[in-house]
């Protein structure tokens, strides 16, 4: 009775784990736009705004707590509607307590009434307008406005329309990593942080962005840019000094390829995090290891006679970006000790073999991994997908115990086998075992069956 005891233990604690691992996630800001419509307006549009026309709000927390005060927000015509920039916000419980839209001059076009004015009436949400973010979820509120025209502030509920205006500050920025003609504008995300605190988190577009700047403009905070594959960019800045700095002209980043994973510290873990690495003797690889306070990069040289393995105690849990960078056409082997969310090896092209023993990680994709011979990632409870090349060396595939769709795992099922007749290759294994999995069709059954009989491999269940 003791091993089932301590494998209920085992589960439990991991899902402890995770269930830490997603409350550190959540508290990631989100993004929050308004979608603006007029009150009795045809189709409830609001007609074309002068040049220059923004929004104005104000928003304050369920506790009361102020969080933007009469802040400019830009407006962007997209179809026949406005929508504006998002506003980055935490999980919560706000209220939106002012909202118009002003020309360049700042004068109130549309004003959504507060409760209790005469033009309360007239919308669905006069304000205050209480609305939630929700962790994970970027929001998109729709917003009822009225006109202005000739109508007096106190029909919208205010003694004047006289307001003291916040310009958002805000910077540009556009990243870059290499194509095939140089260089190619990308899609990424950015981070503003103050320690381990994600103040801001942007969607960057493969343009120049305009990324709007929500803190103190004279304290020290540190921009991160992170897209998979990719290195990560990281400096230490102050607003007012950067903006000096770039003249008006955008912050241009280059990321150059890498092995790059997503894995989470946690107390269940020890906050510890080991990976071990193989390649070509001689070869180098340098790792940064997602700490948003620190920068730089440890090295390791394949050599027979030492562990090639990079360690860390973490200080704080939490997910943390880990970055390979050097030699990675060289990197033959990856076997994880740590909890992995998410792994991109797209430029290791050179991979024979990967092992990610725990984690939420949910899919995988071998896809630019044309010498994967080994790949291990059973007992993966939320692991719905592998997609490896029909060129492939495939010989050992352990994917038990994970929850594999049926599709994910005939299709796996499908290259592995195309590859074993491909290259006569006899003696493999494949293990698929546990409740959790898909099906796999009835003629991806059959060529296991095939791999059985005819080329030796071990299946698992027994067909």
């Amino acid at each position: 009775m003791k091993k089932p005891l301590k494998l209920i233990l085992m589960v439990l604690l991991a899902a402890l784990a995770w269930s830490c691992a997603d409350q550190q996630e959540s508290s990631l800001p989100q993004e929050v736009r308004f979608s603006v419509n007029v009150s009795g307006a045809a189709n409830g549009r609001v007609s074309d705004l002068p040049a220059g026309t923004a929004l104005l709000v104000s928003i304050k927390k369920s506790s009361g707590e102020v969080v933007l005060s009469n802040q400019r927000v830009t407006l962007l015509k997209v179809g026949s509607k406005y929508i504006t920039d998002p506003l980055p916000l935490h999980a919560g419980e706000y209220a939106i307590t002012d909202f118009m839209l002003v020309n360049a001059g700042n004068e109130v076009l549309y004003a959504i009434p507060q409760a209790g004015s005469p033009l309360a009436g007239s919308v669905s949400h006069p304000l205050p307008y209480s609305f939630t973010v929700s962790a994970d979820v970027a929001s998109t509120l729709d917003v009822e406005v009225i006109a202005v025209g000739e109508l007096e502030p106190e029909d919208f509920g205010y003694a004047s329309f006289g307001i003291q205006v916040n310009d958002v500050q805000s910077f540009k920025l556009s990243v870059f990593i290499p194509g095939n003609n140089g260089l190619d504008l990308t899609d990424a995300q950015a981070f503003i942080m103050s320690g381990y605190d994600t103040l801001q988190l942007i969607d960057l577009d493969a343009k120049v962005n305009t990324i709007p700047f929500l803190q103190d403009t004279a304290q020290t905070y540190y921009l991160i840019v992170l897209k998979p594959g990719y290195t990560r960019y990281w400096r230490k800045f102050k607003f007012n000094q950067l903006k000096n700095e770039l003249a008006g002209q955008p912050l241009e980043v280059t990321l150059e390829p890498a092995i790059t994973l997503w894995i989470w510290s946690t107390q269940f873990m020890g906050y510890y995090m080991r990976i071990n690495y193989w390649g070509t003797l001689g070869k180098s690889i340098y790792y940064n290891l997602g700490e948003p306070t620190i920068n730089g990069y440890g090295r390791i040289t394949f050599d027979l006679f030492q562990d090639n393995t990079i360690e860390q105690w973490y200080d704080v849990p939490g997910h943390y970006f880990v970055t390979v960078k050097g030699d990675i056409d060289q990197v033959t082997t990856l076997n994880h000790s740590t909890a992995v969310s998410a792994i991109d090896v797209r430029h290791a092209v050179n991979l024979e073999g990967i092992g990610i023993p725990y984690g939420d990680i949910k899919t995988l994709d071998l896809t630019q991994n044309h010498k994967i011979k080994f790949i291990a990632v059973n007992g993966l409870p939320l692991f719905t997908d592998v997609k490896i090349s029909p060129d492939n060396l495939a010989i050992d595939v352990r994917v038990g115990d994970t929850a594999l769709t049926s599709e994910s795992l005939t299709q796996l099922i499908n290259n592995v086998y195309a590859s074993a007749v491909a290259h006569n290759t006899h003696g493999g294994n494949f293990n698929f075992e546990g409740s959790t999995l898909g099906t796999p069709s009835t003629e991806a059954i059959g060529k296991l069956q095939t791999l059985r009989d005819t080329y030796g491999w071990t299946i698992a269940p027994s067909l």
